[in-house]
C-alpha cells in the first residue's frame, strides 16, 4: 500500500465518526442557525449536510490544483476518499462519499453524487498532520 493510501485510510478512519456526528448534529439545527463564512464583503453559506460539499468547496475557492478520487481505482479501496488540493492556499480538503439513506458509502459502487468534508491537511507537510476544521476553512476561504 502506498504512503498516500495509508494517509488517506488513517485520516478517513480517524475522522469518519467525527464527520458523521457533525453532519448529524448540523442536520438537526434549524436552517436560520447554520453558520455562514465571511469572504471579503460577501456572505457565503457554509456547506449544508446532505449536499455535495466537494462542489461547494470548488464554488467557493475556485478551480483546485488537484482533484483526486479513489472511487475508480482498481481494486477500489474499501474506504473511498477524494482530495481537493489548493497549493496556493496551503490546504487539502479530504472528503468521503455520502449516499442518501445510508450512514456511509462503504460497499456502494460509484458514481457518487454527494461528498462530505471529513478533514483538512496541509499539502506541504509529509507527515500525517491534520488541520483543525477552523484553520482549514480559514485557509480555504482566504481569511
Amino acid at each position: 500500500m502506498t504512503r498516500s493510501a495509508r494517509l488517506i485510510l488513517l485520516l478517513v478512519g480517524c475522522f469518519a465518526a467525527l464527520s458523521f456526528l457533525m453532519v448529524w448534529q448540523a442536520s438537526r439545527a434549524p436552517a436560520n442557525s447554520r453558520p455562514t463564512a465571511q469572504v471579503s464583503s460577501t456572505q457565503v453559506s457554509a456547506p449544508q449536510p446532505q449536499s455535495d460539499q466537494g462542489a461547494w468547496v470548488i464554488s467557493v475557492a475556485g478551480a483546485p490544483d488537484e482533484d483526486y478520487s479513489s472511487e475508480n481505482e482498481v481494486p477500489r479501496p474499501p474506504i473511498v476518499a477524494r482530495m481537493i488540493t489548493y497549493n496556493s492556499k496551503q490546504v487539502r480538503v479530504i472528503l468521503m462519499p455520502q449516499v442518501p439513506g445510508k450512514p456511509n458509502a462503504m460497499g456502494t459502487p460509484p458514481p457518487y453524487r454527494w461528498w462530505t468534508i471529513v478533514a483538512f491537511s496541509d499539502p506541504r507537510l509529509t507527515e500525517n498532520t491534520a488541520l483543525t476544521r477552523e484553520e482549514g476553512m480559514r485557509r480555504l476561504l482566504g481569511r
